[in-house]
């Protein structure tokens, strides 16, 4: 892994990003903290986030966005309307609050996500996530529906999608239509 640094930043805000390669795709990850009462505007964060998500689809619109953490209550709707990443957590992670999210731009490369009790000492509950890796791409008997929303139309993203479908491994969906 490298660490990813970019112009844009706002003081006091607790971000890092780092980039992994895995198989040949890159894998952006931001761990963050946002807390209940910052020295910042929740707007700016945003900000220099989304600012860091354009940079990063400006060189490789085919990267893989994760951004993990402690978000409080930042407000995420930007992350999920502009671009389309996926909020994971289902279940509460602290009292019957859901602070710690994880948004990803690829939820079909998770296989479960599901928090247990941490093992430091805090009131959070941890998040464990399970990646599925081509190794565990089987043809799978469940019936498993994923909706992919779409929200840019711009010719290169609409070359990405049908590049995307054509190189999607369809064997298991394929099997499952004739069950």
């Amino acid at each position: 892994a490298q660490r990813v640094d970019f112009n844009a930043l706002e003081p006091n805000t607790e971000l890092v990003w780092a980039k992994f390669i895995r198989e040949n795709n890159s894998i952006y990850v931001c761990c963050l903290y946002h807390p209940p009462k910052p020295l910042y505007r929740s707007c700016d964060l945003l900000s220099v986030i989304c600012s860091h998500i354009d940079e990063i689809l400006a060189h490789d619109s085919s990267a893989v966005l994760i951004l993990a953490g402690d978000l409080n209550t930042l407000d995420c709707t930007v992350l999920k309307t502009d671009y389309g990443l996926s909020q994971i957590v289902t279940d509460n992670t602290r009292g019957n609050k859901k602070l710690d999210k994880i948004f990803i731009s690829r939820p079909d490369l998770i296989k479960a996500c599901r928090t247990i009790d941490s093992l430091v000492k805090s009131d959070h509950k941890a998040v464990v996530v399970n990646p599925v890796f081509r190794d565990d791409c089987q043809p799978s008997s469940s019936n498993y529906r994923y909706k992919a929303v779409v929200y840019n139309r711009l010719p290169e993203h609409i070359f990405n999608l049908v590049d995307a479908l054509a190189n999607y491994s369809w064997p298991g969906l394929i099997n499952a239509a004739k069950t």
